[in-house]
């Protein structure tokens, strides 16, 4: 069986240094990317530049108008995909240098409609560096129908499955959304692979919660679960999983359809 031919989709908003550390690690990988396209919503010098210093032949970058957000970004992006696999990487990681030829191994052993997932390594950067795993086995599959535990960065999703699927842009949880739209296409396998770096930074997760609330966090819940309906199985697992809070969330989704 021939490599995948894997496309690596990055959605960028003026974050030219941390654009450059995620490229150079696509760079790095001892299976080099088929193609690698970059999407910025914003007008910045830095991040063209780090685009036109790093980016090879045959790679792309666009620039698009609009609303900022990764969801437009990586839509745009899957118009222009041509390689057979599809993997996103957020601009503030990085994938381990064996990643891609981990994956590739991987998707041999398997079938080609698979959309395969992976552990990960999160970075504490306000820690000085803290490395700790995260292993993804023990999930069982149907949680992702609950919550989403599956990262952006660790899915590897086959093109045939995604070139026509579209991030949507008016969900807050659109990772999680894109990930049950593919998977009620493909199954869904996990592999034994570590190669996906998230980076956190404890100040910044900290501002970024305070503009959250219990509210918002409910909405996105209720969103998801209308637009991805599910076995009856799931909706008990949906329910005892709010009932831990004290939400009875099947009176919640009736409430927002009156």
């Amino acid at each position: 069986m021939n490599s995948p031919a894997i496309t690596v989709i990055i959605a960028t908003h003026n974050r030219a240094t941390l654009l450059r550390r995620a490229l150079a690690s696509l760079l790095a990988q001892q299976l080099p990317c088929h193609e690698i396209i970059v999407v910025s919503d914003v007008s910045d010098s830095g991040t063209y530049a780090v685009a036109n210093e790093l980016l090879r032949k045959g790679d792309v970058f666009a620039q698009r108008p609009g609303i900022p957000g990764p969801a437009a970004s990586r839509n745009l992006a899957l118009k222009l995909v041509t390689g057979t696999d599809v993997v996103f990487l957020d601009d503030d990681d990085a994938f381990k240098p064996d990643f891609l030829a981990n994956v590739a191994a991987a998707r041999a052993q398997g079938l080609p409609q698979e959309i395969l997932f992976t552990s990960f390594e999160v970075i504490h950067e306000h820690s000085g560096g803290e490395l700790i795993p995260v292993n993804l086995a023990p999930f069982a599959l149907e949680q992702v129908w609950i919550k989403n535990f599956i990262p952006n960065n660790c899915l590897v999703y086959p093109a045939p499955v995604v070139k026509d699927l579209f991030y949507d842009e008016s969900i807050a949880y659109e990772d999680w959304d894109f990930v049950l739209s593919a998977h009620a296409r493909a199954p869904l396998r996990h592999v034994p692979i570590n190669g996906p770096l998230i980076y956190k930074n404890a100040n910044a997760e900290q501002a970024a919660r305070g503009e959250e609330n219990n509210a918002h966090l409910l909405e996105c819940y209720i969103r998801t679960y209308q637009k991805h309906p599910a076995t009856a199985a799931v909706r008990e697992q949906r329910k005892a999983f709010f009932a831990g809070v004290g939400i009875d969330i099947e009176a919640c989704m009736q409430r927002d359809r009156a």
